[in-house]
């Protein structure tokens, strides 16, 4: 019916009323066939500049270029450019059959293509595998930080308990160390008693030498005084003799010649005085040493401090004699008068004999002494305060004023010491 209508209208217009309708419809057909070519190129471009992703394959490429082409030639239709239309035309037929070949050949792989339906089957198992995926990642993850905290757990219980060890390996290095020193006082203290006890013994054998040998020497000293009295009425005796007979018989005469008559009473006073006066240096030294080996080397009493300083330079009064380094050492004393002082006088004496006799070895160290030089020890006491101050001194090579060594000895009462200084 619709044919019949369009029939019957057409039979009413002219040949130039059909013409300008064909012309009408043509050009009406090409611009919404240009538009709809154009639009496909375009909107591609705009998923590209969107997606920032361009699909590099033949096919998009000719699809793309046959639309291009195809749309060119509608728009040169209707601009009445018949030969840029042709070949646009041309140009898209060509690209068309190109796009056929490239379909015909790929056919097989197009029809191979899941559906939509086996996409979206797909797309869901991906999903689920993705979720899945990721729950165990979130498992992994909360996994990870579990043992996270056990190590951490871990190494804080480690770190105390490395601390407990080194603060216990402290503890027990500290009481070594406590029970090393403990052992060593005791070894001091032990070396001391020993030290001690051997001082006693050797004081109480001294002592036992010394009476065994004072009382020859007594005797001898007593007897010597005598001796020389009854010496002296003797050679008196004799020389009123000689002035009373001046003329001796020829046998007198001749034994007075054999032994030497005149050169006896002359030296015989000489031999009485030497051997009184080796009597007494031997009583002197006996007496020293009493003194400086006394028989209660363990106990306290109260001694002169002079007297065993002097006892200290008698027994060491053989090692100032000149020798062949030096000459004789002078010894200078200046004692103050000092009261009583309780110690124990056998390590007090001991003491002043060390003292001494680094005195004479920095003396004997000195490699020569000028001539103007007497090699010299002085001894000064004195009563300071509440200090007995002894100060032993020598000009000989040692310690400097500056580096003076000072030994305090307490006395009997706290607040008096024996303040003993040494320098050379």
């Amino acid at each position: 019916m619709v044919v019949a209508v369009l029939s019957q209208n057409v039979r009413l217009l002219s040949p130039d009323q059909l013409e300008a309708a064909y012309l009408f419809g043509t050009r009406s057909a090409d611009i919404g066939l240009a538009i709809a070519f154009l639009t496909i190129p375009t909107l591609i471009l705009i998923a590209v500049l969107r997606r920032r992703h361009v699909p590099c394959n033949w096919l998009m490429g000719l699809g793309v270029t046959s639309s291009l082409f195809l749309g060119l030639s509608c728009v040169l239709s209707v601009t009445a450019i018949p030969a840029l239309a042709v070949v646009t035309k041309a140009l898209a037929a060509v690209i068309a059959i190109a796009t056929a070949l490239y379909v015909g050949q790929r056919l097989p792989q197009l029809l191979a293509l899941p559906s939509v339906n086996q996409l979206a089957l797909v797309n869901q198992v991906l999903q689920r595998e993705v979720n899945e995926r990721r729950r165990a990642e979130v498992a992994l993850t909360e996994l990870n930080a579990e043992l996270e905290a056990r190590v951490e757990q871990r190494t804080a219980d480690l770190s105390s308990t490395l601390c407990r060890l080194q603060a216990s390996e402290t503890e027990l290095r500290t009481k070594n160390e406590q029970l090393a020193e403990t052992l060593r006082e005791l070894q001091a203290a032990q070396a001391q008693l020993i030290q001690s006890e051997k001082m006693t013994s050797l004081g109480h054998l001294v002592a036992g030498i010394a009476h065994e040998i004072n009382n020859p020497i007594g005797f001898i000293y007593t007897n010597l005084q005598h001796l020389r009295d009854y010496t002296s009425n003797l050679l008196h005796i004799l020389a009123r003799y000689q002035q009373e007979l001046p003329n001796p018989s020829p046998a007198l005469a001749a034994d007075c010649a054999e032994f030497d008559f005149d050169f006896i009473t002359a030296d015989l006073p000489h031999l009485l005085t030497s051997m009184h006066n080796g009597a007494t240096r031997i009583r002197d030294i006996v007496r020293s040493l009493r003194t400086f080996a006394c028989l209660d080397t363990a106990s306290r009493r109260r001694v002169d401090l002079t007297a065993g300083i002097k006892s200290s330079l008698l027994l060491l009064q053989h090692r100032l004699h000149a020798t062949r380094q030096r000459p004789e050492i002078q010894v200078k004393t200046h004692f103050a008068p000092l009261p009583r002082l309780e110690c124990y006088p056998s390590q007090l004496n001991q003491v002043f004999a060390n003292l001494l006799t680094n005195a004479i070895d920095a003396l004997d160290s000195q490699p020569e002494w000028p001539a103007e030089t007497v090699p010299s020890v002085e001894i000064t006491t004195r009563l300071a305060a509440d200090w007995l101050e002894v100060v032993i001194a020598d000009n000989g090579s040692g310690l400097s004023e500056t580096r003076a060594v000072i030994f305090l000895i307490p006395s009997s009462r706290p607040s008096r010491l024996v303040r003993v200084a040494v320098w050379g």
